[in-house]
């Protein structure tokens, strides 16, 4: 009313067949994002309101959100930078729940999607470390795409790792690049399942090197990989499913 929500009273005398109190009707209020406010406070808003709106005798929450969502919904931050690298937006979400059925690293992954990851620069911006700069190279700011692709101290080993996978599969992995080891070496195929869990777990051990200070080791990321390849195993004889496994990881459950 007069661009403007209506008062608790004001919207009890209106609306007398919703039952609510004052607390419940100010948290919708105070919840509902400025974006939205300002379109919905405007006068173009208002006159252009479409035909499909319910009438007030009918207003449920469950419309008006539906209402709001179709009119104003946008794609997230991390949807639009992910859609602009040319990624299938779908397989690359659905990735981790696919290759792992381990919540850490599912839990792992989504924080380096959704770029939370606590990179240095991210600790530096929060005033929790003094420095953005690499732990491990020293020489420059610790991004995401940096502590788990650029650094100079990490490339010697991604470069064992992809040896190592290459001689033991014949997938023979090549080119890949930052954007491949991010959010996953194409997401939208089954037959590279196993590589990208394989990708996954290398950067996990990174991570894990980089909070110690020290430089990623093969000899430790392979008995990571071994102790997590064998509780997978374990798993899938428990449920049955001990077929799917050696689909899966074929000649590397016995290369360690």
């Amino acid at each position: 009313e007069n661009n403007k929500f209506l008062t608790f009273n004001k919207f009890c005398e209106k609306f007398q067949s919703i039952k609510t109190n004052f607390l419940i009707y100010n948290s919708v209020i105070d919840a509902i994002p400025t974006c939205w406010r300002k379109s919905l406070l405007s006068p173009t808003h208002i006159e252009h309101i479409p035909n499909y709106a319910l009438p007030p005798q009918k207003v449920s929450a469950k419309a008006f959100r539906s209402l709001l969502i179709e009119r104003s919904s946008r794609p997230s931050a991390t949807d639009t930078r992910i859609a602009n690298l040319g990624l299938d937006l779908k397989a690359v979400y659905l990735l981790p729940f696919k290759i792992t059925i381990e919540n850490k690293l599912r839990c792992f992954q989504f924080k380096i999607i959704h770029n939370i990851i606590p990179s240095n620069l991210r600790l530096w911006q929060m005033k929790i470390k003094p420095s953005p700069v690499c732990n491990l190279c020293k020489n420059s700011v610790g991004t995401i795409e940096h502590l788990f692709w650029n650094c100079e101290i990490v490339m010697p080993f991604w470069k064992e790792v992809l040896k190592w996978w290459n001689q033991k599969r014949e997938e023979n992995i090549q080119n890949i690049k930052a954007v491949d080891v991010l959010y996953g070496f194409k997401p939208e195929s089954s037959k590279l399942f196993a590589f990208n869990h394989f990708v996954l777990i290398a950067k996990y051990h990174i991570f894990t090197s980089k909070i110690a200070e020290s430089p990623p080791s093969m000899q430790v990321f392979l008995a990571l990989l071994d102790d997590k390849v064998r509780i997978e195993e374990a798993i899938a004889t428990k449920n049955n499913r001990i077929t799917e496994f050696k689909m899966k990881w074929k000649s590397l459950s016995q290369s360690f």
